[in-house]
């Protein structure tokens, strides 16, 4: 939904007619979202069920999907892009916890080896998809082409996932940590997006200090939303981690900005397009499947 959804922004620009910053939110407002919800919805999950909360996280990534299709005015799409956020910040974590728990030590590398290659293979798949159907059908009919992949989520857990595991059951929400947290990455985020104006640079400045302040609040915290501490003492877990925020910093923001300079600049057509944009995630399956 990500990579494919870049290649579709000329289409959806030509629609509705936004500024570059507002079609920008089309992307951003999904991982926004997804960023905001992913850690209070994990903490969720350990509290009332894995189980459960895949359930909850599938069924609103489909109907955001689904009201996408919909969207009449470049607001609605931004909306809609933001409550499927909210499901894909649930299912990226639940489902992950999931396989560890349920395969053995010796296959649980196997499990999470096909995990990560598809996660992959979609993104460097996703360009050449989304460049085929913006082109032959229109930028709707990418949401459409996904809701089978997340009906068939939902089935299989209703399905074959009968067990449900709650590792924190009875323990505390931490409430206060979740509203600290969002308004951070999203005065952060957002302020970035205005970086230009006053305004911007102010509420930049609110989300860092505000992610400071998270910092503090959950080394205090009697049941805190992140473990903050075992990043301290587990250092392979803390450089994954930067690895991955160092990648995705450097490839997330290029397939936006070349997807517009190619269709818009050069008048490359979508799937002309997306040639050129599925080589950035093909590097990154090459490398994942070596480090695997």
């Amino acid at each position: 939904m990500t990579s494919s959804l870049n290649v579709a922004l000329p289409a959806i620009n030509q629609e509705f007619k936004p500024t570059a910053v507002v079609l920008n939110w089309v992307i951003t407002a999904f991982i926004l979202s997804w960023g905001v919800f992913s850690i209070p919805t994990g903490r969720l999950a350990d509290i009332f069920g894995l189980r459960r909360l895949t359930i909850i996280g599938s069924v609103i990534f489909l109907v955001g999907m689904t009201a996408a299709i919909f969207s009449n005015s470049i607001t609605m799409l931004i909306m809609m892009r933001a409550f499927q956020g909210i499901g894909a910040a649930i299912l990226a974590g639940t489902l992950v916890a999931i396989l560890t728990i349920t395969f053995p030590a010796k296959e649980r590398g196997w499990a999470l080896g096909i995990y990560t290659s598809s996660v992959y293979f979609w993104l460097s798949a996703g360009p050449f998809v989304g460049g085929i159907l913006t082109e032959y059908l229109n930028w709707r009919s990418l949401f459409i082409f996904n809701i089978p992949f997340a009906l068939a989520i939902l089935v299989l857990v209703l399905w074959k996932v009968k067990t449900e595991w709650a590792s924190a059951q009875g323990e505390k929400f931490d409430f206060t940590g979740s509203v600290i947290f969002g308004l951070a990455l999203t005065g952060i985020i957002y302020g970035f997006s205005q970086i230009r104006e006053v305004f911007g640079m102010i509420l930049t400045a609110a989300g860092i200090a505000g992610a400071v302040f998270f910092i503090y609040w959950e080394y205090h915290a009697r049941s805190p939303l992140l473990n903050l501490r075992e990043l301290g003492t587990n250092r392979p877990f803390l450089f994954a981690n930067l690895a991955s925020v160092i990648t995705y910093s450097a490839t997330s923001g290029t397939a936006f900005l070349l997807s517009l300079y190619l269709q818009l600049v050069k008048g490359f057509s979508p799937i002309q397009a997306s040639w050129i944009l599925i080589i950035q995630p093909v590097i990154q399956t090459v490398f994942a499947l070596f480090a695997g």
